[in-house]
């Protein structure tokens, strides 16, 4: 806390930044190895990662689109929107978490040359996004 003239405190309340702020643990990992990294921004050369906080907002958001718009409805007014732990329960966190790092596997092992070879990729090897974001209301 910083003291303010006449003896106010200023007190300052830390937000989270990103929209995953670590609830994919798993995931968030991966993405500290050097090869997951690279692998990514070669298949998202083209895409606008500066959009976002962070690379895990990123991998979620272009991986699975459904969560695009809560991570900029919380980027602009992280006070009134609601982070992804506090849109999912801890299971469907889990779950979340084991799909997006299986897909970064496949990022880290495989140089693609665009995101739609990526997602074609991912619907040819039938890697099937976690069922209850079929189902999800966001």
């Amino acid at each position: 806390m910083a003291r303010l003239s006449a003896g106010c405190l200023m007190i300052q309340t830390l937000i989270p930044e990103s929209l995953t702020d670590s609830v994919l643990p798993r995931s968030a990992e991966a993405l500290g190895r050097t090869d997951v990294q690279i692998g990514l921004r070669h298949a998202a050369r083209r895409k606008d990662q500066a959009r976002y906080r962070c690379e895990l907002d990123f991998a979620l958001c272009e991986i699975l689109p459904k969560f695009r718009t809560s991570c900029f409805a919380y980027y602009e007014n992280p006070r009134k929107n609601p982070r992804l732990g506090q849109i999912l329960q801890r299971e469907q966190l889990e779950e979340l978490d084991a799909y997006l790092l299986s897909v970064l596997e496949v990022l880290e092992k495989t140089k693609f040359k665009s995101w739609d070879a990526l997602m074609r990729t991912l619907r040819g090897a039938d890697f099937r996004a976690p069922k209850f974001i079929d189902g999800l209301t966001l």
